[in-house]
């Protein structure tokens, strides 16, 4: 299947989840990148990774993916974190797994116990086996730290069970989807768009640090036929999870909001 890795090879740093990967048809400039890397050449890789990344062609996700597990290596994990958030956005199902685990470790390293733990959640149902199973294990530990010890339960069971079969982590008894719609974590209503951009701007690092998707500002027209500047950030498709991750955000002033 094209987009596909063939080759996966599975590291042991830091209980970490990493894969490397060539298709036949690579390009020698990824080949050249993935032999430096199996040889443990760590900086040479990185920079042949980013020649591949810089062509911005069909392998630019997985140049981004091995670029990552560089700089994960190489200790440089805002560098690493940049690199998975792309490659999270790959077309292959499995590498965009792998990535938001990847983010989740990452995240974990930093701190970030409970924005770590989404990722694990959100990674777990595309992995498989071995990797599905250390996934679950990873969100015990992030949820544990977050002193979460309802969610750390549940996921203890998964982690015992990695079975493809098992149910997905929020079961319609504990996270029903609400027939709001989507959910958002606003930061502010402003009146003005100028004010709005600005709040828009101070977020956009603090949701990369969070794993939640990009600010937004979206406008609403208020009772009075005035327009409202709305500053969100993240999209989530339950409530809880949407809590999750302003709890996550808790030094920001975040509510959450449904889209309807």
């Amino acid at each position: 299947m094209p987009g596909i890795p063939r080759r996966l090879v599975h590291l042991s740093l830091c209980c970490t989840f990493a894969m490397t990967g060539c298709q036949s048809n690579s390009s020698t400039g990824m080949k050249s990148a993935l032999r430096e890397y199996d040889n443990n050449a760590l900086s040479v890789a990185n920079l042949e990774a980013r020649k591949v990344y810089d062509r911005k062609d069909a392998d630019r996700w997985e140049a981004a993916w091995i670029m990552g597990l560089c700089n994960q290596r190489l200790g440089q994990f805002d560098a690493a974190r940049s690199n998975f958030e792309i490659a999270s956005k790959s077309p292959d199902q499995l590498l965009r797994a792998r990535a938001r685990a990847m983010l989740g470790q990452n995240m974990l390293q930093a701190g970030h116990a409970e924005a770590a733990a989404i990722q694990f959640e959100h990674a777990w149902p595309d992995l498989s086996g071995n990797d599905r199973r250390k996934c679950a294990q990873h969100a015990v530990d992030a949820w544990t730290q977050a002193g979460r010890d309802d969610h750390a339960s549940r996921w203890k069971k998964l982690a015992s069970n990695p079975d493809p079969a098992s149910p997905p982590p929020y079961t319609a008894s504990t996270n029903t989807v609400s027939s709001e719609g989507t959910f958002h974590l606003q930061a502010g209503a402003y009146r003005d768009a100028d004010g709005a951009k600005r709040a828009q701007g101070e977020l956009v690092s603090l949701a990369r640090k969070a794993g939640v998707q990009a600010p937004v500002i979206r406008t609403r027209t208020d009772r009075h036929g005035g327009t409202l500047y709305l500053v969100q950030v993240g999209m989530f498709q339950t409530r809880n999870d949407a809590d999750v991750a302003r709890r996550s955000m808790r030094n920001l002033n975040l509510i959450v909001v449904a889209e309807h």
